[in-house]
């Protein structure tokens, strides 16, 4: 949101977890041992590069429904790429 945050969506993400994790400590002297991310890698980085937690590493969890859609994608992928090879394989034969 353009109130509150200056530069890119992604980096919006990012410093907003960060925030996240900072407050818990400050408001609720609680630290988060997980982090539970949709596979963003730089989301993550930011958290460990912060170094909230003088005791604490988070670790990272992937959600579930974003790796199945990663993988459905990734099989979908291959599927198309051998059926074009097939194709392109059945046609140099017909000829």
């Amino acid at each position: 949101c353009s109130a509150n945050h200056t530069g890119s969506a992604g980096k919006m993400e990012c410093d907003a977890m960060v925030q996240i994790f900072q407050r818990s400590v400050e408001l609720y002297n609680t630290a988060y041992a997980y982090y539970i991310g949709d596979g963003d890698s730089k989301t993550f980085s930011a958290l460990l590069n912060a170094r909230i937690y003088d005791n604490i590493i988070p670790k990272k969890l992937e959600c579930v429904g974003h790796v199945q859609k990663r993988m459905g994608r990734w099989l979908r992928n291959v599927k198309n790429t051998y059926k074009e090879a097939a194709k392109a394989t059945k046609s140099r034969s017909a000829s």
